[in-house]
């Protein structure tokens, strides 16, 4: 697909749409931890799910290159910023969902924009053994999932059980364990089962299983982990 520049009419639209949520030459040294970076020409953070879905599927009707960012822990901006539209998951992929529990542990479905701290706290009070691993890794989970995120204490690979994805045509897919190719600090599935979609596939959340165990024995398990 060849990606056109953002025209004023794209420009109206997205301010019509999505408001006080749009910005435009938006520094992305605020965005990122390493505190460097040029402007996003457009920057996004959708309020939720049908938002970014409409966003994505818009973007790329309109043949405009979009990038999928979660809180930037893991990016490098040039200084002549980013062209097309950066969108960001935090504010629309935040929820946490206990979803099943059966003899193989408890089905946890998080969103891509949860912060991994928050899904380390959330399984430590919940008495949820597996998470503990990445007590002490930046970012969110979708970025977690695609970078396959590890410690010597285990890793994505280990807990994931599958995600879903959604494509620029709008449509969403499930993609299970067995279908995922983990590899060290990265994750790629047959491009079949995504219409041939790659940069833009955006993953919008991932089911983990994860094991019940004492609270407080986790509790202690995770101040050995911050202490080795």
């Amino acid at each position: 697909m060849t990606v056109v520049a953002l025209d004023p009419d794209s420009i109206k639209w997205l301010k019509s749409y999505f408001k006080h949520n749009v910005k435009f030459g938006e520094p992305m040294f605020r965005h990122t931890s390493l505190r460097v970076g040029g402007p996003a020409e457009a920057f996004v953070t959708p309020e939720n799910v049908e938002d970014l879905e409409t966003l994505v599927k818009w973007s790329w009707n309109r043949r405009l290159s979009y990038l999928i960012i979660g809180k930037g822990t893991n990016l490098l901006v040039k200084d002549n910023g980013i062209h097309g539209i950066t969108v960001a998951l935090t504010k629309c992929l935040k929820k946490i969902y206990l979803t099943d529990t059966n003899t193989d542990g408890v089905m946890v479905r998080v969103m891509a924009g949860v912060n991994l701290k928050t899904l380390c706290s959330y399984a430590l009070k919940q008495g949820l053994e597996g998470m503990n691993f990445a007590l002490g890794i930046p970012g969110t989970v979708g970025g977690g999932i695609i970078m396959n995120a590890g410690t010597s204490h285990g890793s994505m690979e280990n807990v994931l059980q599958s995600i879903n994805v959604l494509l620029p045509t709008g449509d969403t897919r499930r993609i299970k364990k067995e279908a995922l190719d983990f590899d060290y600090r990265k994750l790629s599935w047959n491009l079949e089962l995504t219409d041939g979609y790659r940069d833009q596939t955006v993953i919008l959340d991932g089911q983990f299983c994860l094991c019940p165990s004492d609270p407080e024995a986790l509790k202690e398990m995770a101040r050995n982990y911050k202490n080795t």
